[in-house]
């Protein structure tokens, strides 16, 4: 998970679709006291730039991780410290991950290149042509437009970029860029299956919002015989 202490060391976690407004919380502290709820959340709120955040422990006494769409972020705090205390250091910790450019990570090359398979193997075998036959009977990955190919991982990329935090935990959680890709083709694209039946709670809520901001993704066959997105 790639975060930043408040000592200012960095934390990379190697691995990134186009800006897309997030949901802005109600603002102010919604969880209060440095006690966590039933789901481990120590505090909530709405950060001013970072949009909806939670903070959560580390794992350690005295270690906390701000979650936020863009970026997780690890930082220190007294065991004693109140939920806006809580609130200041994360605020601080998370200021340091923007001025390191924590919160604009890509993924590297091998894990875009699982991840854009994955979106394209699952656009073909839940696509259908125009007679209903499933379309991975009759093309594969290599059937698709070239510039289909590299305007999905410019997308991809982006995606990544801007949720970069819920990627990092859905990765976290036991998944797989390939399974990235998948459910993010369908969720895009409603397929009644995808981030939200993956029993990861909010996670997958989150998630979900997210894909389906950037719309729907049909798959057709062009005139040149090659696969493009709609």
């Amino acid at each position: 998970m790639a975060n930043i202490d408040l000592k200012g060391n960095h934390h990379d976690r190697k691995g990134l679709f186009s800006e897309k407004p997030q949901s802005a919380a109600p603002a102010g502290l919604l969880t209060a006291g440095a006690t966590p709820d039933s789901d481990g959340v120590y505090a909530r709120f709405d950060h001013e730039e970072a949009g909806r955040a939670t903070i959560v422990s580390a794992g350690e006494a005295g270690e906390f991780v701000l979650q936020t769409f863009g970026a997780n972020v690890q930082f220190s705090a007294p065991e004693t410290a109140t939920a806006d205390q809580l609130q200041e250091a994360a605020a601080e910790a998370y200021d340091r991950a923007v001025d390191n450019g924590l919160t604009e990570q890509s993924a590297d090359d091998d894990d875009m290149e699982e991840f854009v398979r994955g979106y394209l193997v699952t656009a073909l075998w839940s696509g259908t042509d125009e007679d209903g036959e499933p379309l991975d009977s009759t093309f594969d990955v290599d059937d698709f437009d070239p510039e289909t190919v590299k305007t999905v991982t410019e997308e991809l990329d982006g995606f990544v970029r801007s949720n970069r935090g819920l990627v990092d935990r859905y990765l976290e959680a036991g998944n797989d860029w390939s399974q990235l890709g998948n459910d993010l083709n369908l969720t895009r694209n409603r397929h009644g299956a995808g981030f939200w039946d993956r029993g990861l709670g909010e996670l997958g809520t989150d998630l979900t919002d997210m894909s389906h901001a950037s719309g729907s993704a049909d798959l057709y066959t062009g005139d040149d015989g090659k696969l493009h997105f709609a």
